[in-house]
């Protein structure tokens, strides 16, 4: 299973003014603050128990990531499923 969430950007990242739209120099690359992403990927491997697969135990490889999405993008979660 391989799990996507994307986050929008606090405006604390963004400039100010004429230049709004850029991010500051300091602005983080990845997302690091809560939620953590060990809490996100068993919400998302529990709520799709008796759906897509019987149990989430049978998953047997998991890979996660959470990123930062650009102005004018939509948050959200894209989530993968290889059977074996």
């Amino acid at each position: 299973m391989g799990i996507v969430f994307y986050f929008n950007r606090p405006k604390s990242h963004y400039r100010t003014g004429k230049y709004s739209y850029l991010l500051k120099d300091d602005a983080p690359v990845y997302h690091t603050k809560t939620p953590d992403i060990d809490n996100l990927a068993k919400f998302v491997a529990d709520s799709f128990n008796k759906h897509f697969y019987v149990d989430d135990s049978q998953i047997i490889e998991l890979k996660a990531e959470k990123h930062y999405i650009g102005q004018g993008e939509q948050a959200r979660t894209e989530v993968m499923i290889d059977a074996i």
